[in-house]
């Protein structure tokens, strides 16, 4: 009777394990599929409290997290579930460059470039970790293995020509920037480099027919920056004042 009694708890156990799964299932679809993040992150709490170990829950949780220390404990508790889990890794990794814990960033795509060696994310992220350290040399060397790993990746070209402008080798700096701009054209971060790169040849030009050419190069480039910068100004007015009539 004993055993029968056992083995009936142990299936109803069971049942309700199956169906909170179940569950917790239907609501983690509908939240990777919510457009509006404090709908998700509802959803995705309620998932949290049918199943405490579910580690995607507390990552896509993070996600939706606007307050920065929120989104790192969920990060946190993913990891400390998954220690292998490479995207929450690689997103705390960014998260922490954003709070100035570069060590911990850096200690973040150790772990990530150890779990997958040719990742080329990693190593630009953790090159801008170390530059934020003050570690040029370590920086150089992973935006280098980042550019080897994939040549197409237009901002680890920025991250590489700025950090050349920063060590005086603006010849270097202007190759990664031209090459970033003919993979995406017109990006604001790599024209901003590019109009100080102008600006520094114009500084130690001697020839004064030299020195006007490179003024105009870097006004050129800085009037595109301008007029992206204003086009997005006026963008984020516009849904601003969209979302007030809505809401």
């Amino acid at each position: 009777m004993k055993e029968q009694v056992t083995a009936a708890t142990k299936q109803a156990q069971r049942a309700e394990k199956a169906a909170k799964d179940a569950k917790a299932s239907q609501l983690f679809a509908y939240a990777v599929n919510e457009d509006d993040s404090s709908k998700a992150e509802t959803l995705l709490t309620q998932v949290i409290q049918l199943c405490p170990q579910n580690a995607e829950a507390y990552y896509y949780r993070a996600h939706q997290k606007k307050d920065y220390e929120e989104a790192l404990r969920d990060y946190d508790k993913a990891i400390e579930i998954n220690p292998l889990y490479i995207d929450a890794l690689d997103d705390r990794g960014n998260l922490k460059i954003c709070l100035n814990d570069n060590i911990g960033a850096i200690d973040d795509f150790d772990r990530v470039i150890k779990l997958a060696p040719l990742n080329p994310s990693a190593y630009v992220c953790r090159g801008i970790a170390k530059e934020n350290t003050n570690d040029k040399k370590g920086a150089m060397m992973d935006y280098n293995r980042s550019i080897e790993l994939d040549p197409k990746r237009f901002y680890t070209y920025i991250k590489r020509g700025h950090l050349k402008f920063v060590l005086n080798d603006i010849s270097g700096a202007l190759n990664d920037l031209n090459k970033s701009l003919e993979i995406t054209p017109n990006y604001p971060e790599t024209l901003e480099c590019r109009a100080k790169c102008y600006r520094k040849l114009a500084e130690d030009e001697q020839d004064d027919n030299k020195k006007t050419e490179w003024i105009a190069k870097a006004e050129a480039d800085e009037k595109i920056k301008l007029e992206f910068d204003a086009r997005a100004k006026a963008q984020k007015e516009r849904i601003e004042i969209l979302n007030n009539i809505q809401s």
